[in-house]
């Protein structure tokens, strides 16, 4: 693998907040002429993006009490812009109720951070929002313009169904951000000389046993965050799912619980369920039980986010883990002779901001948009203000000088994170990730691990519907068709159910739902995104 991606990797990770998105591997440079922009100059130029001082409303979900618009994001926007923001901050918990009686009052706040490419795509085109098409070909949105460019699937996935485009979406100027993969108690598998690289499922399996022969009160195999997550671990590195999913090599989308590889899923997965080796509990253990079972040397592996182990550092503090405790990932096995990468994720993520039709602040708010993402909207976005903020030491590290405070940290804890609020920014760079992961030890370990020994896996990017109906009509049949297999796939984990009647008596019911009428909406979606393939 090249030297350049490797030394990227080593820099990305995925912090908690920064879920969501990968890159299509082109370099995404964030140096993209945003000072040749009309009306954007350094804060200590001339002109900003308002010539005076305006205040425009800002509808945006958040987490706990809310922005009050005197919060230092807030400020350092208005001192680079002259916008300054009154946020109608929702809790996450009311956001879609919120969101929809908004739009149905047709009074729109002048800037909105919509949770979804679906609701963009289903309100743009009616009229509720501004369309940016114009001001892409009048040259006011370079930057905007080029990110898009660069992740072509992006523009693809942002455009709604009459071709224009309405949102500015979260997006990561990084060749590739890791996701999820397998995590052991590598310190235990080196103390008793076992593998970190088994070749196949059995040999993982194999591994398991001998711990859990060295240890008899442990179950090897954890998992938090229910049965489907548990699966997901399974199906993934057999290239299959527990619904419907894309093949990468067909560009059609398969259901999964129809192929051989989901029901060798489930088969290792029931075995480990008898052997004593998968925790009883797995469906329903929290975040807390599973840290205590990996501190107490009572589980050994997951399928999980490698910056877990930091998690639980912060959480319980260095110096009361286990002497020698590493959690850090083991490489995937093959399936049938195939080693499938470990999950990667691509630039684009589905939160967007969008104008409001009839602000009587239109250009200003387009300008901003694009400012955010331009070299100095990405950084003043993450770290504030140079010199009363933040400080650079050197070309790639970013000194903070005072805590912040959000709605997620009142009492101004993140040091190390910035601001860091998926709903404001438009872009993070890789300095603004490394920034993120400051004592990220063990993740950039985890990273430079698989980058080292080829396991990661390419970007993936799925269809979307622009048929508002069709999405509904999918979404109508694949949910109780999801809950049914799940329920099935449950019972034959835990031998309640015989693995040999699964497909004469799960898929036939799969089947009578609607599930061939579910696979056609999804390829056509997929063909109305990005065409033929």
């Amino acid at each position: 693998m090249k030297k350049k991606l490797i030394a990227t990797l080593m820099v990305l990770a995925m912090g908690m907040n920064l879920v969501g998105c990968s890159s299509s591997g082109k370099d995404a440079s964030l140096n993209s002429g945003g000072q040749e922009s009309s009306n954007i100059t350094s804060a200590e130029g001339a002109s900003k993006i308002s010539e005076k001082l305006i205040e425009v409303e800002f509808f945006m979900p958040t987490q706990g009490d809310g922005y009050t618009g005197e919060e230092d994001i807030f400020k350092t926007i208005q001192h680079y812009t002259n916008i300054k923001f009154k946020p109608i901050a929702v809790p996450l918990s009311s956001y879609s109720e919120k969101l929809s009686t908004t739009i149905a009052s047709g009074k729109l706040p002048d800037l909105m951070s919509i949770n979804g490419q679906s609701t963009v795509d289903q309100y743009g085109p009616q009229g509720a929002f501004v369309s940016l098409d114009k001001y892409i070909e009048e040259g006011m949105m370079p930057n905007y313009e080029k990110i898009l460019k660069e992740y072509e699937p992006a523009e693809a996935l942002v455009r709604s169904s009459d071709g224009k485009l309405y949102g500015a979406p979260r997006m990561y100027a990084v060749d590739y951000r890791v996701d999820q993969m397998w995590l052991a108690r590598t310190d235990i598998l080196e103390k008793h000389g076992l593998t970190r690289t088994p070749e196949t499922f059995e040999e993982l399996y194999d591994v398991m046993k001998q711990l859990k022969e060295i240890y008899p009160d442990s179950t090897p195999y954890i998992n938090r965050w229910g049965v489907g997550h548990l699966i997901g671990g399974q199906t993934h590195f057999r290239n299959t799912s527990s619904t419907y999913f894309l093949n990468e090599d067909t560009k059609q989308y398969e259901y999964g619980p129809a192929s051989q590889a989901y029901k060798d899923s489930l088969e290792f997965l029931a075995t480990a369920y008898k052997d004593g080796i998968l925790n009883p509990d797995f469906a329903t253990l929290t975040d807390p039980e599973v840290d205590e079972l990996l501190m107490t040397g009572k589980g050994f592996f997951t399928f999980d986010y490698p910056h877990w182990a930091d998690e639980i550092e912060r959480a319980v503090g260095k110096e009361n883990l286990p002497e020698g405790f590493e959690w850090q990932p083991i490489l995937q096995p093959s399936y049938n002779g195939v080693k499938r990468g470990t999950p990667v994720l691509s630039g684009y993520f589905p939160t967007l901001k969008v104008i409001a039709a009839g602000t009587k602040y239109e250009e200003e708010l387009v300008r901003f948009l694009d400012w955010t993402y331009s070299e100095e909207g990405a950084k003043a976005l993450m770290y504030g203000i140079e010199g009363e903020t933040y400080e650079m030491d050197g070309e790639d590290n970013v000194k903070f000088l005072k805590d912040y405070k959000t709605p997620a940290t009142p009492d101004g804890t993140i040091t190390n994170h910035g601001f860091n609020d998926q709903y404001i920014f438009g872009m993070l760079d890789p300095l603004a990730l490394n920034v993120y992961e400051m004592g990220a030890t063990n993740l950039n370990k985890a990273t430079q691990f698989m980058a080292e020994n080829g396991g990661l896996g390419e970007p993936t990017y799925g269809a979307k519907f622009f048929d508002e109906s069709e999405r509904k009509r999918y979404n109508d049949i694949m949910t109780p068709i999801n809950t049914y297999v799940e329920e099935a796939s449950m019972k034959v984990i835990l031998g309640q159910a015989s693995l040999d009647n699964w497909d004469t008596e799960v898929m036939p019911v799969v089947e009578s739902m609607g599930l061939e009428e579910a696979g056609q909406l999804i390829n056509k979606a997929y063909k109305e995104t990005f065409g033929e393939q």
